[in-house]
C-alpha cells in the first residue's frame, strides 16, 4: 500500500520537476528564489524516488542497485577520508535515482513519464519559437546567443545566431527537444491530428536551433528510415560511418584558409592543409587533450569539476573525461557500468522491432553519440533515453508505423 501511495507521488512529481527543468533556466538568471525552489523540488522528487528505488528492489538485489549502491560508498569514501566533494557527485546520483523511479517502467506508470518529458519538451520549443521571433523583433539577446564570424561551419564572413530558448544554450534546447521527440508516440496526451503537429512543432525546434545534435538526429532519422527494411549489418555500417563522421566534425574542423580568426577559441591549431582546405583543431579537440592532461596528472584523486576550470577556461566536453575528472576511474567505471547494464539488451531488441521504433532508436543513438562531445551524467534528458529504451520493450504499448 505504501509502495503504492508512493509511486504515485513520484508520477505527479515527474510533471513538475520535468515542466520546471526549462522554465529553471530561463528564470534563475533574474530571480534568485529560482535555485531555492527548484532545489526544494529535485530533493523533494530524490527522497521519493531514493525510498522508492528501495522498495521495488528489496526482493531482488539487481546489478543497477549494487552500482547505485558502490557509487554512493565512494562518494561517501572520497568525502570522509579524503575530504572530497564535488557538485557533480551529488548531482550524478539525484539524477541516477530520479530518473531511473521515473522512467524505468514496471507498470502502467510509464505513460506518465512519457506525457511528463512531452510537457517539458514543449516548454523547450516554445523557448525556442520565442527566440527565433527575437531575433527578428529584438536585439535583447536574451533567448538566442550571437556568435562571432569564426563559428565553425559558419559562413566565414557574418555573425552566426544560435537559438537557446529557455536553456543556457542552444544545445541545451536541442537535448530537451530531441528527447521529447522520441516519447511522443507512446505518450497519451495528444492523439491522431495533434500528435502530428506536436512532431511537427517539436522537429521545426530543433531544427531552428541550429545545435549539431539537431542535424545529427535529423541524419540518423533518415539513414534508420531509408534502410529500415535492409540488413541490420548495412544499417549498423552506416550509422557508424554517421557517428564517426559527426565525431570527427567535431573535434576537426574542415575550412578555407582566411575566412576564420585564428587562433581563436573555435579554431586552437592548424593540422594539416590540403592546398587552400585547413585541417583545425577545435573547441572539442582542445579539450579532449586538456581532459587527458588532467586525468594523467591526478590518477589517484580526481581533480574536481571547479578545479578544471580554473585551469582550463572550460568544462570537458566529453561524459568519460567528465566522470574521471570529478570522480575518478571508480566513479567512471560504476556509471559506464550502468550505462551498459540498461542498454546491453534494449539495442539488440529495438533493431529487431525497428521499424515499430525508428525515432526512438535515432534518438537514442543520437544520444549516445553525443557522448564524445557533452556531459550527460547529471542530464535527465539523456537518462530519460536510456531508462526508457528498456520500458518500450516491456510494455505492451499501442503503436504506429513510426
Amino acid at each position: 500500500m505504501i509502495e503504492i501511495c508512493l509511486r504515485k507521488i513520484v508520477d505527479s512529481l515527474a510533471y513538475i520537476i520535468l515542466f520546471s527543468f526549462p522554465l529553471y533556466y530561463a528564470l534563475r538568471d533574474y530571480y534568485p528564489i529560482s535555485h531555492k525552489t527548484f532545489a526544494f523540488i529535485v530533493t523533494l522528487t530524490f527522497a521519493c524516488c531514493f525510498v522508492l528505488n528501495i522498495m521495488e528492489n528489496s526482493k531482488k538485489l539487481n546489478n543497477s542497485l549494487i552500482l547505485e549502491i558502490l557509487i554512493l560508498c565512494n562518494i561517501a569514501v572520497l568525502f570522509i577520508f579524503f575530504s572530497y566533494s564535488d557538485r557533480a557527485l551529488i548531482l550524478l546520483l539525484l539524477t541516477l535515482i530520479i530518473a531511473k523511479s521515473i522512467f524505468l517502467s514496471r507498470s502502467n506508470h510509464f505513460f506518465h513519464a512519457a506525457n511528463a518529458i512531452i510537457i517539458s519538451s514543449l516548454v523547450g520549443s516554445i523557448g525556442v519559437i520565442l527566440g527565433l521571433l527575437e531575433v527578428f523583433f529584438s536585439d535583447t539577446n536574451i533567448l538566442y546567443q550571437v556568435m562571432d564570424f569564426d563559428y565553425p561551419y559558419s559562413n566565414g564572413t557574418s555573425p552566426t545566431i544560435l537559438i537557446n530558448g529557455f536553456f543556457a544554450s542552444a544545445n541545451g534546447s536541442a537535448y530537451c527537444i530531441g528527447a521529447g521527440l522520441a516519447f511522443v508516440k507512446y505518450q497519451t496526451i495528444f492523439q491522431s491530428f495533434s500528435k502530428k503537429i506536436i512532431y511537427f512543432l517539436l522537429i521545426a525546434s530543433l531544427v531552428i536551433t541550429k545545435a549539431k545534435f539537431a542535424f545529427l538526429i535529423i541524419a540518423a532519422l533518415l539513414i534508420v528510415f531509408i534502410l529500415k527494411n535492409y540488413s541490420k549489418r548495412t544499417l549498423g555500417i552506416l550509422l557508424l560511418g554517421l557517428g564517426l563522421s559527426y565525431i570527427f566534425l567535431s573535434h576537426i574542423i574542415i575550412a578555407t584558409s582566411g575566412t576564420y580568426n585564428y587562433p581563436s577559441i573555435h579554431f586552437r591549431e592548424i593540422l594539416f592543409s590540403i592546398k587552400k582546405i585547413d585541417f583545425i583543431l577545435g573547441n572539442y579537440g582542445i579539450y579532449k587533450l586538456y581532459s587527458l592532461e588532467a586525468i594523467k596528472n591526478s590518477l589517484l584523486m580526481p581533480l574536481g569539476l571547479s578545479n578544471f576550470e580554473l585551469i582550463y577556461g572550460a568544462r570537458p566536453h566529453f561524459m568519460l573525461g567528465s566522470l574521471l575528472v570529478y570522480g575518478g576511474f571508480s566513479i567512471a567505471i560504476f556509471t559506464i557500468s550502468y550505462l551498459y547494464i540498461f542498454l546491453k539488451e534494449s539495442i539488440d531488441n529495438l533493431l529487431s522491432g525497428i521499424n515499430e521504433n525508428i525515432i526512438f532508436f535515432s534518438i537514442l543513438f543520437a544520444f549516445l553519440v553525443e557522448t564524445v562531445n557533452w556531459d550527460f551524467s547529471n542530464n535527465f534528458y539523456f537518462w530519460a533515453v536510456i531508462f526508457s529504451s528498456n520500458s518500450i520493450l516491456n510494455k505492451k504499448i499501442a503503436r504506429t508505423s513510426i
